[in-house]
């Protein structure tokens, strides 16, 4: 356990002077339509993890990552953090729409940044979890942006609760159902409209759904649950994992770190997912 400790620490010293990353790429014209590039050094094109943030759709920032870079470029796939607009200066479908337009310009640019572009994995904690599953069930967002639907193969949620809106909005308690009302109005039709549940129907092609989910916390894992029946009912493979012994914040803080369930959970799906020309484990390099 000292030993892996150990080596953890020199990892993240040694990753931490590659942090000259290329930051604060415009991917729209928006002063927060911004995203950040690290990649592994391996000398391979590497698969994406497109890196969307919490915050209650109203904070948070791209460069919140707690050693993801450092985890995800060690696992051989290319990390590109993403900030997106906050309500109420847009409205949930606009960011929704920032997170497809960012998948576009990982599609775009592949070539450039050395992307395995034809595997895209979104990955996102909290309201960055409801934005990810959004984008990767209601097409029309990526079919807006000209991006290719197909590229995605597979979707990480962490954490979420706002998978059915109207049913989160009508049991949460407190300053908790006032942001779901804020964001997503009173409206019972709004709230299914910028629900995932609501787009799980039947079709040919789905990524592989990850549902992480706090074993204490009832609200996200009632929600977990209930998208991946849907998902499952759909045709979609689609996983969920109860992570014990954390909370809202831990699940997304401690990804990465030695001996963490959770990350021991998205390291199997990533390897699944993972072009076999792909080498694992290497050391992790900020573009």
């Amino acid at each position: 356990m000292r030993v892996k400790i150990a080596l953890f620490v020199i990892t993240l010293l040694s990753a931490s002077q590659l942090h000259a990353a290329q930051k604060n790429i415009p991917y729209g014209p928006g002063e927060r339509q911004r995203l950040d590039v690290y990649k592994p050094d391996n000398g391979k094109p590497a698969p994406v993890v497109l890196w969307i943030h919490g915050g209650a759709w109203k904070f948070g920032d791209k460069s919140h990552l707690n050693g993801k870079a450092e985890w995800l470029t060690g696992e051989g796939w290319a990390l590109v953090a993403m900030n997106y607009r906050f309500v109420p200066q847009v409205t949930w479908r606009e960011q929704a729409a920032d997170v497809a337009e960012a998948v576009k310009w990982i599609q775009t640019s592949g070539a450039k940044h050395g992307f395995d572009a034809s595997r895209i994995v979104l990955m996102g904690h909290s309201a960055g979890a409801h934005l990810a599953a959004l984008v990767a069930t209601d097409e029309q967002y990526l079919e807006a942006a000209q991006a290719k639907a197909a590229t995605i193969v597979g979707v990480v949620l962490i954490d979420g609760a706002g998978y059915d809106i109207p049913r989160q909005a009508k049991f949460a308690r407190g300053w908790l159902g006032g942001i779901y009302t804020e964001v997503f109005s009173t409206d019972v039709a709004e709230q299914q409209a910028a629900s995932p549940v609501t787009y799980a129907t039947s079709r040919k092609l789905w990524p592989q759904f990850l549902i992480l989910h706090c074993a204490s916390r009832v609200a996200s894992t009632n929600q977990a649950k209930l998208l991946a029946n849907a998902l499952q009912s759909a045709g979609a493979k689609a996983v969920t994992f109860s992570a014990r012994d954390k909370n809202h914040m831990t699940i997304n803080r401690e990804l990465g770190t030695p001996e963490d369930e959770p990350t021991a959970a998205i390291n199997e799906l990533l390897w699944k997912l993972r072009p076999t020309s792909t080498g694992r484990g290497s050391t992790g390099k900020a573009e």
